[in-house]
């Protein structure tokens, strides 16, 4: 629960949210879908069987049901703004959108600039997120992308930077280098540090710490 009202008390999740059930192979984006949609009274949009692979269906879906929230796989991400790239017409499915979250994998800025481009044509209010991490950490540590800098054209920055943005209430998100110290320089490789309430002190059979 601790986790849940983090995502609440971080407007990633509220009770008038259409979320899309992508049902999505990732058991923790598939969680995300169904529990915070239960816990938080928001409205769950179920697809038809197979729904998630036929596009121009799942376009109008997320017009007709005015769908605001959708957690997507890498792979569902670029799907869907490839397509709406090339049918311009769909990028109206994206009217209603207000998180267009994605989850577990190294984003860098590159691969986000089309997605951006759409959601600037026709949701200025959508917000980018990244629930970045081990599946057992990943929601805990939700950033937001910058869609200025996705749009920004640098393409240092795009080519070799993922924004992490602000952490959830609750919670501390900072990088670490070797010694154990915080890294406030830029160009410098650190681990990703996570702090907060309800966090799981090692995963089961494994040394790795969240």
């Amino acid at each position: 629960m601790h986790h849940v009202r983090a995502l609440v008390e971080g407007g990633i999740f509220i009770t008038s949210d259409n979320i899309l059930q992508l049902a999505s192979i990732k058991w923790a984006l598939h969680h995300f879908e169904v529990i915070n949609a239960i816990t938080t009274g928001a409205s769950l949009i179920l697809l038809r069987p197979g729904g998630q692979l036929d596009i121009n269906y799942l376009c109008k879906t997320m017009t007709d049901k005015q769908v605001s929230t959708l957690i997507a796989s890498a792979t569902m991400r670029r799907l869907l703004t490839d397509y709406i790239t090339i049918n311009e017409e769909k990028v109206t499915s994206m009217k209603y959108l207000r998180i267009f979250a994605m989850g577990g994998a190294r984003v860098l800025g590159r691969q986000l600039v089309a997605l951006a481009s759409l959601l600037e044509k026709n949701s200025y209010k959508a917000r980018i997120l990244n629930h970045y991490g081990l599946a057992e950490c990943c929601g805990l540590t939700a950033y937001n992308v910058d869609r200025n800098m996705l749009l920004s054209n640098n393409k240092t920055i795009l080519d070799n930077n993922v924004a992490l943005g602000q952490a959830l209430p609750g919670r501390q998100l900072v990088l670490i280098d070797d010694k154990g110290q915080v890294i406030t320089n830029e160009n410098v490789t650190g681990v990703i540090y996570v702090n907060g309430e309800n966090l799981l002190f090692v995963v089961h059979r494994s040394h790795v710490r969240i």
